[in-house]
């Protein structure tokens, strides 16, 4: 229901403006997109949300506190502010973005050689405020572990770079919610 909601309001934007949508903006729901380029008739570039992105990373982090005790809620945050510090500063650059995003693993394990001009590390008094006792991780499982997420996610940096938002939209929506809930449209 979604992915044909989606796809009929992409087609009625089109039909109102007399212009072709190129982008789209969402979650990484395939089926949405697939039902609006076959409702379309042509192709739709997609553009990743930042918000569900950083979501995602968190979602992958707290998959691994079972095995990686250390990964507590205020690490989890600090790496997905890494993400969005990462997101911000690499604007319409896919491949500034995939270095910054592989360079976050690499500084929290003390490793600067890929940190751009971000990066204090440089002094020699540098502590990590947001990591464990002020110093870089140095467990090798964690290091394999956190690559693997942000590899994945530095793979999808063209799509990430826009900086794309569905923020104004999700305000919107819930806007709509809170007056009108589900349960009060439903016939009886």
């Amino acid at each position: 229901m979604e992915a044909f909601t989606g796809a009929k309001l992409t087609q009625n934007i089109e039909d109102l403006s007399h212009q072709p949508v190129s982008v789209l903006i969402m979650d990484d729901d395939a089926a949405t997109m697939s039902k609006a380029r076959e409702v379309l008739g042509h192709e739709l570039e997609k553009w990743s949300d930042i918000g569900h992105s950083k979501k995602s990373v968190g979602k992958a982090l707290n998959n691994l506190q079972n095995k990686h005790k250390i990964l507590t809620t205020c690490i989890i945050q600090y790496f997905q502010k890494c993400f969005s510090y990462a997101v911000t500063q690499n604007k319409d650059n896919a491949l500034g973005l995939k270095d910054a995003l592989q360079a976050i693993v690499e500084h929290a394990f003390g490793n600067h050689v890929k940190c751009g001009n971000w990066c204090k590390a440089v002094n020699v008094n540098y502590t990590y405020k947001s990591l464990p006792r002020g110093k870089p991780f140095e467990n090798e499982s964690l290091y394999v572990d956190l690559s693997i997420i942000f590899k994945s996610v530095a793979n999808h940096s063209e799509k990430l770079a826009p900086g794309g938002s569905t923020r104004d939209v999700e305000s919107t929506n819930n806007i709509y919610a809170s007056k009108a809930h589900k349960h009060m449209l439903q016939h009886k």
